[in-house]
């Protein structure tokens, strides 16, 4: 039929969108309202609105409780944008409880064109990457936010892996992609990424080998794990060993130009042993950096991104001066790693993902010795974790309100003198959190409630359960419902799977 025509490709397009187009992902919500206007059949979307009003308030739940929140508190901007961002929320769900397109084909098709934008999108990134020579694997997502896309890759490789063991004619194709899509992911380095994609995976392991009562899958596992723990942990002592202050082999009283140097206030930082805030010499620096490059240290750009520091913890790493004899005696390559950011000559590997190991630790490192935490995305979560549980003590009952969390979340910040800068005064980065100090504890009951009675009754889909776990994950990492792609995501896959229809089903509550 027509009607149905019209919501599958509305849905097909936002699957595509997600990935690929804000645009496209909007415009799509539109697409399925239009359907839903067009669809005269007023009787019967009534009928199977009555039928699925339980489904409808379960999945809707987040949506209402913003609402709601946004009614005992100040109709701020932000309250309203958010209240317009979790829109999608509210209108698949209501769309979906009207119809019954969503049969286990068209599930599977909508699924699949969300794999294939997700490797389309995959392959642009790639060709960004090498084309425009991107120095940093995580600005490789042209799209989306590389942690929104690392979730999307997680699910896309956990629907291939579904499909693979229920497919007869086309499982190298999945293995394929699959492998392309995990080998990305780490590419990407996406932390969060690894981490779920690494849960789902081990899950999944556990699952079927009890399932099938096989105990070398548990051993295989057992073993992987405790290798990989090894590695991981080898790994780390090495690095975090760079950060200890070793005695150099350099003592030198003045420049090879008989200048003398300089040393930075702030003790204990290291590359590779070597003491970065020692034997520097500012105005020699600048001076052979311009003749290197012919680009100031000065620059607004470059004082903008720390390159100046760059520069004196590569020198450090290799344990050069940080003066004019230390800058000459750089390799071009090493000057264009400096240049991009690279502060250890170590990992100039842009696809080397223990640089990534490594650029965690280091920020934990420096908050230990109590030094900025702005611009380092680990650490300053620490802060905007304190700054919202302060929002949430002072709010317990019913939170803030959805349109006072803004000014609430701002106030904590100033009240607690953290030492962030107020572009860095953010949310929680933890879903979870955010409803907490947001809604109270009422509200996040409510949410809580609401996702019990829908897992209970999709408790037995494999991939609904994968979807489940995924998004669990992101929530306690991530502001996943903050975005527009982190809204779409949850408020397509989640009801496609609660309004997947099948005669005699019913929702229990």
């Amino acid at each position: 039929m027509l009607h149905n025509t019209l919501y599958s490709v509305g849905f097909v397009l936002l699957a595509i969108g997600l990935p690929l187009s804000k645009w496209l992902t909007g415009m799509s919500v539109f697409w399925i309202i239009g359907a839903w206007l067009l669809d005269s059949r007023w009787q019967l979307k009534f009928q199977l609105l009555k039928a699925n009003k339980y489904k409808l308030l379960a999945s809707s739940t987040i949506f209402i409780v913003t609402l709601l929140g946004l009614l005992y508190s100040d109709v701020s901007k932000y309250g309203i944008d958010d209240l317009r961002h979790k829109l999608p929320i509210l209108v698949i769900p209501f769309v979906l409880a009207q119809t019954n397109v969503i049969t286990t084909k068209n599930l599977k098709t909508i699924l699949h064109f969300f794999v294939a934008a997700n490797v389309f999108a995959m392959v642009l990134c790639v060709i960004h990457f090498f084309k425009d020579n991107v120095t940093e694997p995580r600005n490789i997502s042209i799209f989306i936010s590389h942690i929104r896309f690392a979730l999307f890759i997680c699910f896309s490789v956990v629907i291939c892996m579904y499909y693979y063991f229920k497919s007869k004619y086309y499982k190298k194709y999945y293995a394929l992609i699959i492998i392309s899509l995990i080998v990305f992911l780490i590419f990407l380095q996406s932390v969060t990424g690894i981490v779920v994609l690494t849960v789902l995976m081990v899950v999944y392991i556990l699952y079927y080998s009890v399932k099938k009562h096989q105990l070398k899958g548990v051993i295989v596992l057992a073993l992987c794990t405790t290798v990989l723990s090894v590695v991981l942990v080898k790994k780390i002592n090495f690095i975090n060993d760079s950060f200890v202050i070793k005695t150099t082999a350099y003592s030198p009283a003045h420049t090879a130009f008989g200048k003398g140097y300089y040393t930075m206030p702030c003790k204990g930082l290291a590359e590779n042993g070597t003491e970065v805030t020692t034997f520097i010499n500012w105005e020699e620096l600048s001076k052979y950096w311009q003749l290197r490059t012919g680009d100031s240290l000065l620059s607004k750009s470059n004082l903008a991104s720390g390159q100046q520091y760059t520069l004196i913890r590569f020198l450090a790493s290799k344990q050069l001066t940080k003066d004019a004899s230390g800058v000459l005696a750089l390799s071009n390559t090493e000057i264009q790693s400096i240049k991009n950011g690279v502060p250890n000559y170590l990992y100039q590997n842009k696809i080397n993902p223990t640089g990534r190991i490594y650029e965690l630790l280091y920020e934990y490192n420096n908050y230990k010795l109590g030094l900025s935490p702005n611009g380092h995305s680990v650490v300053m979560r620490i802060y905007f974790a304190r700054a919202t549980w302060q929002v949430f003590i002072h709010n317990k009952v019913i939170g803030t309100g959805t349109g006072n969390i803004e000014t609430e979340t701002h106030k904590a910040y100033e009240s607690l003198h953290v030492p962030l800068a107020p572009e860095h005064w953010l949310h929680a980065h933890n879903q979870l959190l955010t409803f907490l100090a947001t809604f109270g504890v009422i509200g996040l009951v409510c949410i809580v409630l609401a996702w019990i009675v829908i897992t209970r009754n999709l408790i037995h889909n494999k991939l609904f359960i994968a979807f489940a776990l995924l998004i669990l994950l992101s929530f306690l990492n991530e502001d996943t419902l903050e975005t527009q792609a982190g809204v779409g995501f949850y408020a397509l896959i989640l009801n496609l799977f609660l309004f997947e229809y099948k005669p005699k089903f019913s929702l229990n509550i």
